[in-house]
């Protein structure tokens, strides 16, 4: 007589443990995203000297296109971590790795964005 196949259950120490750093890491990424981009769309065409209001401007213009790196770098980030956690979380994988993933993308499209800005002579 054979014996049906049970699945394998995760222990429950390694599923709390994981969910903590899933939660700790997701505030993280979410707090330090929403400052970059918060801090990007208010400061960024305002640091660029020499562009006086309603005149165009390319250092102006390439601080702006800053923000929408900056932007897309961090919502990015937020992405890929939201559609891996919630992938793994289905087929009940480990989940900490993906906000992980999230907070390198977003601190890449951060690090961009302020060399785009830096270029464009803001910051200085």
């Amino acid at each position: 007589m054979t014996h049906p196949v049970v699945p394998r259950r995760r222990r429950t120490g390694v599923l709390i443990a994981d969910l903590v750093v899933a939660t700790v890491l997701w505030g993280l990424l979410v707090l330090a995203g929403g400052l970059a981009m918060f801090f990007a769309v208010m400061y960024f065409s305002a640091s660029v000297p020499g562009c006086v209001a309603r005149n165009p401007c390319a250092a102006r213009e390439q601080a702006e296109n800053a923000v929408v790196v900056l932007s897309a770098g961090v919502l990015g980030g937020w992405t890929v971590a939201g559609v891996g956690s919630a992938a793994c979380a289905v087929v009940r994988r480990s989940v900490w790795y993906w906000p992980l993933l999230g907070i390198l993308i977003a601190s890449a499209g951060t690090w961009w964005g302020f060399r785009e800005v830096i270029a464009a002579g803001g910051f200085r």
